[in-house]
């Protein structure tokens, strides 16, 4: 084979190959998505209480709006009851909840059973356009 003969081959392969790999790599610049801008929240803590008015020290708690069902905030209960709610964007948590009405739902823990079922509080709870709110769920009035 002589010299000629290779670069003819290499240059046809070329012509054939960088159209292919031009198209991949500008397809790959336009696949990533943008990020979400993260909406603005409020911070929100408090507690909750099951029968008789005692602390429930363990579970998680979920605020769900209603008017952007996408919004969900969540807290895991601490020993003494308190939560301190945060919003999941795209992986990472932010501090506080969106603000509007919000379905609550409080999730015990799960036996080995596996037969425990969630409790929505009956009515919507409103967070205000404002930092630092406090609520108490009382489980045991429901």
């Amino acid at each position: 084979m002589n010299h000629s003969t290779l670069n003819s081959r290499f240059s046809g392969f070329s012509r054939f190959l960088l159209p292919i790999l031009v198209a991949a790599s500008v397809a790959g610049c336009g696949a990533k998505s943008k990020l979400e801008q993260p909406p603005t929240t409020y911070t929100v803590t408090g507690k909750v209480l099951g029968k008789g008015g005692q602390p429930v020290s363990i579970g998680d708690l979920t605020f769900q709006s209603t008017m952007q069902p996408k919004w969900r905030a969540r807290a895991a209960l601490r020993p003494d009851g308190t939560f301190t709610l945060e919003t999941l964007v795209e992986g990472n948590k932010i501090p506080g909840v969106i603000a509007g009405p919000h379905d609550v739902t409080y999730y015990p823990p799960m036996s080995a059973a596996q037969t425990e079922v969630p409790i929505n509080l009956p009515l919507p709870i409103t967070v205000e356009a404002r930092n630092n709110q406090e609520f108490t769920i009382d489980l045991g009035q429901l």
